[in-house]
């Protein structure tokens, strides 16, 4: 009797073990996602998050909330989803200064990039424009090489503040061309380029948007854009790499994340619809106002370049000692 009921246990628990096997994963998204941008409301990044967000809301028929979260860098929203339950239903738009830069230069930053975050995949990796003031005697990028080489620390350039992609992206063009410029940190690039356009600096690395119009109006003068690839927003202007700084390339990196430890099957998910979303012609004009095209890789491809850009940066912030704060 006792063997019976044994074997009566043993035979109830593994056809609950084979139910619990065969039954099917809860569909994806269960209930509202919330999609955090580290930023304010109305910026580039923040318009492109919505833009996404409408899509995803169509094809998820859930709700995907926009929420803005701002502050220290960009690091307090993309650590609120670092700490969040590995579901899918957190995203953030991470980016070059709270990823990359962040690991570097913030002290005791409360998440580890690649150990507590998943790459699902790249937006767009926006370029910079190279510009100095119209009047100005720098006509390209060599006469402004060549005036550094004869003049070093003398030539100068604004940023958004130290560490910032701006700020790198001129050091790297004195490291690649072996020149010296003096750089002037600023509290954001609006205050950078009116000095800029006043000649009290010399040049910038800016984001297109925020000096298209001057370079329209005749006030800002483009020696080249940071990417590989010309703009369509400003097709006469060549790379940086054409005009003599062979393999340059800098500019803005937006990717969605996730936490480290949701499931694959989700990543995947999420990253088709958003693949999907990103050939949405509103999507695709909004970034071509960046100039800029989607990229929308896999998982693995996003990893990939989230350390192939920690790499590359974070070499050069140690080149240029820059300590932590």
């Amino acid at each position: 009797m006792m063997l019976q009921r044994l074997f009566a246990v043993l035979l109830a628990a593994a056809a609950h073990t084979a139910a619990c096997a065969q039954a099917p994963a809860p569909a994806y998204p269960e209930r509202a996602v919330r999609f955090l941008v580290p930023y304010t409301p109305g910026g580039n990044a923040d318009m492109l998050v919505r833009l996404l967000s409408l899509k995803l809301t169509e094809y998820w028929d859930k709700p995907v909330v926009v929420e803005n979260k701002p502050g220290a860098s960009g690091t307090i929203a993309v650590n609120t989803v670092a700490k969040a339950e590995p579901d899918g239903h957190t995203l953030v738009l991470g980016a070059a200064g709270n990823l990359v830069v962040a690991n570097k230069l913030i002290k005791g930053l409360p998440y580890d990039p690649v150990e507590d975050l998943k790459a699902v995949s790249v937006i767009a990796t926006p370029p910079f424009v190279l510009v100095t003031a119209q009047q100005s005697r720098y006509q390209d990028v060599a006469s402004l090489v060549a005036d550094a080489g004869q003049r070093p620390e003398q030539i100068t350039f604004g940023s958004a503040g130290i560490g910032s992609a701006n700020h790198l992206s001129g050091e790297l063009l004195a490291l690649m061309k072996h020149v010296k410029f003096t750089h002037v940190a600023y509290k954001g690039m609006g205050p950078a380029l009116n000095d800029v356009v006043a000649g009290r600096i010399d040049f910038a690395f800016a984001p297109i948007p925020l000096v298209l119009p001057q370079i329209q109006a005749g006030k800002l003068r483009a020696l080249a854009v940071s990417g590989t690839t010309r703009t369509q927003v400003l097709p006469e202007v060549p790379t940086v790499s054409e005009a003599g700084v062979a393999g340059f390339e800098s500019g803005a990196w937006f990717t969605v994340m996730v936490p480290r430890n949701t499931p694959d099957r989700i990543v995947d998910k999420i990253n088709h619809d958003l693949k999907s979303a990103m050939q949405d012609a509103d999507f695709v004009r909004k970034l071509a106002e960046e100039g800029a095209v989607p990229i929308g890789n896999t998982p693995a491809e996003a990893s990939a370049s989230l350390q192939s850009e920690m790499a590359k940066w974070g070499d050069l912030i140690d080149r240029l000692n820059l300590q932590p704060i």
